[in-house]
């Protein structure tokens, strides 16, 4: 942790006038006033009692004034807003001072002059002002060291008050780089903040580019499916009924086309329900309607509009729910589970096959497995439809086609209400999708 986790007293004093979001400029400038300021005030008042004591120094009593009211008004500029008229006033005054009593009373203070010339470097921005400063800061502080190597005659200050001074020096000097530190190390902590705020947003942006590149690429792959088909089915349907409404087409041929024309009908339905329950998914509304039910009739709805399909290849549907098993779920999305999984079953499962329908409990919890007796997945293609991609559709073991969106709806589904979706299967022997539901009880209890 850093050591400026709690502010020292030294600080809270400089900070005087600091606001929040007020820029580094502002905070480095305000540093550098208040701290002189305050040092102005506090040891100039008590070189002030300790001169009013001997009469041998008493003429240095105004400049204690002097330096105690440019302090005090450099704190009131600071206060009403105007920090930089109170460095150069701070500044200009100081300058003044040092240089005169270092040169009339050989007391050291022209050392502070180097003090006003870091500060100034350090704070004014304009490169000519800073030159303009270093000068004249720099000759004064030649001036009085030149004066006094040659007019030996000067009568110094006692000893005792030369060390003072001497040892003064020394303080506000080291008092001075603490706070050059501090600003540095306010400096390095709004860069450190930055560069992490830099990372966090560009893996923000890196997880939406990401995410944007994988809608991309599912939006290209339905329109590349939803051409044919849509168009196929629904184009066969109007083409027959265009033959029934020219009369090129009998009746009774056309009652023969009914159960193809169905199927094919059937499978645009479910496309676009499909469909459209994925694009819900995609817009974030998946909340799902979670209530008490009972499980078997939101299945044997599903197994109904599956029939035809099952039928058209002699496969056993064989619904095994026990009619007592209750769950706290969304209706409508435990429906659509139903129908994708029961669909994809059919769908991979050769003529006179059967898919199964059966629950168990298992971990508090009821485990609702789809069985089918169908072509089977090696572990490769297993894994490949749990990568969280858009799956490739594949054709059937009746040439039939899909979207691709069963398997994502049946993910986005089963973890709306709750639930895991899992899969095991022997190639050439059929596979078994399991999802789990929270019971009713479980619900009520809680509730």
């Amino acid at each position: 942790m850093s050591d400026r986790s709690i502010a020292p007293l030294w600080l809270k004093w400089i900070s005087f006038g600091i606001r929040p979001g007020i820029s580094f400029s502002d905070r480095r400038l305000l540093y550098l006033v208040n701290g002189p300021a305050l040092a102005n005030i506090g040891v100039s008042f008590i070189f002030m009692l300790d001169n009013i004591r001997r009469p041998d120094l008493w003429m240095l009593i105004p400049y204690n004034v002097a330096l105690i009211l440019t302090g005090s008004l450099a704190l009131l500029l600071v206060w009403r807003g105007f920090f930089r008229t109170a460095f150069w006033m701070q500044l200009l005054v100081c300058c003044a001072i040092f240089t005169y009593t270092g040169a009339e009373y050989f007391n050291t203070t022209e050392n502070y002059l180097l003090l006003l010339m870091g500060a100034a470097v350090f704070v004014v921005e304009r490169p000519s002002l800073r030159l303009i400063v270093a000068f004249l800061t720099g000759t004064a502080f030649l001036y009085v060291k030149v004066l006094h190597y040659h007019v030996v005659e000067i009568d110094p200050i006692p000893l005792d008050r030369y060390l003072l001074n001497t040892g003064t020096f020394v303080v506000v000097f080291y008092g001075f780089l603490e706070i050059i530190r501090r600003i540095f190390g306010d400096y390095l902590q709004q860069i450190e903040a930055s560069n992490r705020e830099l990372v966090r947003q560009r893996a923000v942006l890196a997880a939406e580019r990401a995410r944007l590149t994988s809608a991309n690429q599912a939006k290209e792959k339905l329109f590349s499916i939803v051409s044919h088909d849509l168009r196929g089915p629904v184009g066969n349907l109007k083409l027959a009924l265009d033959s029934v409404q020219e009369g090129s087409l009998q009746a009774r041929d056309f009652s023969e086309m009914q159960s193809e024309l169905k199927l094919g009908v059937d499978r645009v339905y479910r496309s676009l329900d499909d469909l459209l329950h994925w694009a819900a998914g995609q817009m974030e509304a998946l909340d799902p309607e979670l209530q008490n039910g009972d499980l078997r009739p939101i299945a044997e709805e599903a197994v109904g509009l599956l029939m035809a399909s099952a039928a058209a290849k002699h496969i056993q549907l064989d619904n095994q729910l026990d009619p007592e098993i209750r769950v706290h779920a969304d209706r409508h999305q435990v429906g659509s589970i139903f129908r994708n999984l029961v669909a994809n079953a059919i769908k991979f499962t050769p003529e006179n096959g059967r898919v199964g329908l059966h629950a168990e409990w298992v971990g508090e919890r009821w485990q609702i497995s789809v069985t089918d007796t169908g072509v089977g997945m090696t572990p490769a293609a297993l894994k490949e439809l749990f990568d969280g991609e858009l799956i490739a559709p594949t054709r059937g073991t009746s040439n039939e086609r899909g979207w691709g969106l069963g398997l994502q709806i049946c993910r986005e589904f089963v973890a709306a209400n709750g639930g895991t979706l899992s899969a095991k299967s022997v190639p050439g022997e059929g596979t078994t999708f399991y999802f789990t539901l929270a019971p009713a009880a479980e619900a009520t209890d809680a509730g």
